[in-house]
């Protein structure tokens, strides 16, 4: 029997965004954005819709500047493949049916990135890094992702799977 192959983590616009204004600002936390980097050929990566997202707006924030100049072949994926189309199709077709959400609610979902990060990590076997959490209002990733068996977590969980430690460096003398 072959060993499974590690695992793939699709980080969610919120992520991102929260990531890097907030908790991990680049300028107070290098380390979480070069462990990104490291890991982002294997296992660390977003799709091409997170990055139409984090490029969208009039501000030229960092992370927008970020996201327009990270290569789409490294770290945003395409989903533009028959699968992952298949798969959003399933996913959309099962939310448009849900009697206890509102038509915002599902047109919200379906004009998002979070409907492709659920079907891509369908087709790939990938967890979806995100900061929704179940039962909050509207359509959101984990209840999505729980009816398509797709593991959704939160950075901490992907930071201790990979085994990344952000340690603190003593200013210079």
């Amino acid at each position: 029997m072959s060993p499974q192959p590690p695992n793939k983590y699709i980080l969610d616009s919120c992520v991102l965004i929260d990531a890097y204004k907030e908790h991990y600002s680049p300028d107070i936390c290098p380390g979480f954005w070069n462990a990104i980097g490291h890991h982002q050929a294997q296992s660390v990566l977003s799709i091409d819709h997170v990055r139409k997202e984090l490029s969208a707006g009039n501000d030229d924030d960092g992370l927008k500047i970020w996201a327009k100049h990270t290569s789409l072949d490294s770290f945003f994926q395409s989903t533009a493949t028959a699968g992952v189309a298949a798969a959003y199709t399933q996913v959309m077709t099962w939310v448009q049916a849900l009697a206890d959400k509102k038509p915002y609610d599902k047109a919200h979902f379906a004009n998002g990135a979070d409907g492709w990060l659920i079907a891509y990590a369908m087709v790939h076997r990938a967890s979806v890094v995100t900061h929704e959490r179940h039962g909050q209002k509207g359509v959101k990733i984990p209840d999505i992702g729980d009816h398509f068996h797709v593991r959704c977590i939160t950075i901490p969980e992907m930071l201790r799977e990979l085994e990344i430690k952000l340690e603190w460096t003593p200013p210079a003398a």
